[in-house]
């Protein structure tokens, strides 16, 4: 099955090649967001190194960024942050979690919300369309 693809147009300079993830991270109805200085409220993401799936790298930035362990992720969506020189790929990955997240080293905050925080670094609908994606994805137990 192939998967939806998701494309953020950004304005300023593409920050190079490499591959990115994004974990979306359930817990009942909520999702997890970690706040990072200078862009705001996300969810846990970052690149994936050259050892790593992006399932691997997915567990390990949730780790790094919200100090939470144990979820086995999904992949749920491709996604291309479209720059004006150039653009990046990434995956969206999905998973049910638990536990009170601590903020890593890199973040200012973190925290389980209902509903996308304000200030968040990206518009609002990329959010919502990501939980509603990841919702259905461990729904079904994919």
């Amino acid at each position: 099955m192939s998967l939806p693809l998701i494309e953020t147009e950004l304005d300023g300079v593409c920050p190079g090649n490499f591959r990115f993830v994004v974990a979306v991270c359930l817990n009942g109805g909520s999702a997890l967001y970690v706040k990072h200085p200078g862009r705001g409220w996300e969810f846990p993401g970052g690149k994936v190194e050259r050892s790593e799936d992006e399932a691997e790298a997915a567990a390990r930035e949730v780790g790094e960024e919200a100090g939470l362990s144990g979820g086995e992720f999904v992949s749920v969506a491709r996604m291309r942050d479209v720059f004006d020189d150039g653009s990046v790929e990434g995956t969206a990955l999905a998973c049910r979690l638990s536990g009170t997240p601590v903020p890593g080293s890199a973040m200012e905050d973190v925290g389980w919300f209902d509903e996308p925080p304000s200030g968040l670094s990206f518009p609002e609908e990329l959010y919502v369309e990501l939980v509603e994606m990841a919702s259905a994805t461990v729904r079904r137990g994919a």
